[in-house]
């Protein structure tokens, strides 16, 4: 959401770094986190609560956000920026909570 700012004063940020790659390279650290997911899910031997809520609506929702995303408009980058910070704990946090109630009732 910085991008023209960082250009401006000569920050080397990782949005000038990344240029036109932007969308790519975060879907490839999307990719990442998912699997990050997955990894924790097999260790930690959670069950369907999970990975049907928090992996497949975290693929979902960052799915949707880079689909969405208009990386030239510095409001649609700062809006997935903040579903980010209130939507990602939450949908990862749900489905861990319905996990240990499917384990436990």
């Amino acid at each position: 959401m910085d991008l023209r700012d960082d250009k401006r004063i000569g920050v080397g940020s990782t949005a000038v770094l990344f240029g036109a790659w932007r969308r790519s390279i975060l879907g490839m650290f999307c990719i990442g986190f998912l699997s990050s997911l997955i990894w924790a899910g097999i260790k930690g031997e959670y069950g369907f609560g999970y990975f049907g809520i928090s992996v497949v609506s975290m693929g979902a929702f960052l799915g949707w956000q880079l689909a969405t995303w208009d990386q030239n408009n510095p409001m649609s980058c700062f809006s997935r920026f903040d579903m980010n910070g209130r939507w990602g704990g939450l949908i990862v946090a749900s489905g861990l909570a319905i996990d240990y109630l499917l384990q436990v009732l």
